[in-house]
């Protein structure tokens, strides 16, 4: 292969570009990211996707799925074969990020999307281009891509679903935010993330924070009710005391707010 032919390979894939113009130090895309880790594992962390239960994930209408590994299956095969855009949604600290993530994963269930077509962005934060006009360019030049939009508000939401809909290209739209209005858009496909239990928040302790006692993992385990977030901010807390064992649940509380 020349120049030319590796340029147009490139070009034909958002992700791989946007990963070669940052190790090539070219003007990189703001906010906008290859795969990797778009959750907030800390770097030098293993960030190795945790399986087991403690989450729900819920299809549409259909049956709450249980076992993780088949919930990414059949997300997979949603995404892959839906033209709607898809919506995760759910409360904040379940892991939809960490769950989206693992859609591109190949060490995590069957049919792995293509990690090398993904781009990524947080809504939350500066991007330039915005989503919108990313999306228009990828849907304009006829790009097989899956955009990611994390912390992504209802309004823009629909904006993104709505361009989607009116294109026939074979770009995939996959949006993340804890909010979900009552007035479902047609153009989206719903999937709903619930926290079930402690197992998943249990081994996260465990992993970020080895040295804890494990009755003090335990219990913010068991605290958190399933939400990493919480969990992890309560494990941060526990760092300036010898224990929980003598804390009520009113002061740990207080030391974490």
């Amino acid at each position: 292969m020349d120049q030319n032919a590796i340029a147009r390979w490139v070009s034909a894939h958002p992700s791989v570009a946007t990963w070669l113009r940052e190790r090539v130090d070219l003007p990189i895309l703001t906010g906008w990211f290859p795969y990797g880790r778009w959750s907030a594992t800390p770097a030098g962390v293993n960030d190795e996707m945790i399986v087991g239960s403690g989450i729900g994930v819920r299809l549409g209408a259909d049956e709450l799925i249980h076992d993780l590994n088949q919930a990414l299956i059949a997300v997979r095969a949603k995404v892959s074969t839906s033209r709607k855009a898809i919506r995760i949604a759910g409360l904040s600290g379940v892991g939809k990020t960490r769950f989206v993530q693992a859609l591109f994963e190949d060490d995590v269930g069957e049919n792995s999307l293509p990690a090398t077509q993904a781009i990524y962005c947080d809504a939350g934060q500066a991007t330039d281009p915005p989503p919108l006009q990313m999306l228009e360019v990828l849907l304009q030049r006829g790009e097989s891509a899956f955009v990611v939009v994390d912390n992504c508000p209802p309004d823009l939401h629909g904006d993104l679903a709505k361009k989607l809909a009116a294109s026939t290209a074979a770009v995939k739209l996959i949006t993340i935010e804890y909010d979900l209005r009552d007035d479902r858009l047609n153009e989206t496909e719903v999937i709903r993330m619930e926290a079930e239990g402690e197992e998943i928040v249990g081994k996260l302790i465990h992993r970020r924070y080895p040295k804890m006692r494990r009755g003090d993992a335990q219990r913010i385990a068991s605290m958190s009710d399933g939400n990493a977030r919480l969990a992890l901010a309560l494990a941060g807390a526990v760092q300036e005391t010898s224990s929980l064992s003598t804390l009520a649940d009113v002061e740990l509380f207080d030391r974490l707010f």
